[in-house]
């Protein structure tokens, strides 16, 4: 048991604040990564997390922008000033895929 009060006493501290909307589907990915990355490096370093709010928007629609438009995601050919859905879509349901999670859109944004 002191050999390893020792080593931990001998690993640097690393101090990490975090503004995060409890909310944001992208500050939980970040979460799942930092926690990955820590868990990665752990043996190295001594971590402290401190937590902050922070709100995306309180004034923000409580339906989705994009169904306010009579638009939705998973339509493949549709575009929206020039920009196709299926590509911007792609890109964050990869990410969250990786992670084991499934990007879902048909709820409220």
């Amino acid at each position: 048991m002191v050999e390893s009060a020792s080593h931990t006493a001998s690993k640097k501290l690393i101090q990490i604040d975090v503004s995060s909307d409890s909310v944001c589907p992208w500050c939980f990915v970040g979460k799942m990564n930092l926690d990955k990355a820590i868990d990665a490096s752990n043996d190295q370093y001594n971590f402290e997390i401190r937590w902050r709010p922070f709100f995306l928007d309180s004034s923000a629609p409580k339906g989705s922008i994009f169904k306010g438009l009579g638009l939705e995601f998973d339509t493949s050919g549709l575009t929206f000033d020039g920009v196709r859905f299926s590509l911007i879509h792609l890109h964050p349901k990869e990410i969250f895929k990786d992670l084991g999670l499934e990007f879902d859109t048909s709820g409220l944004t």
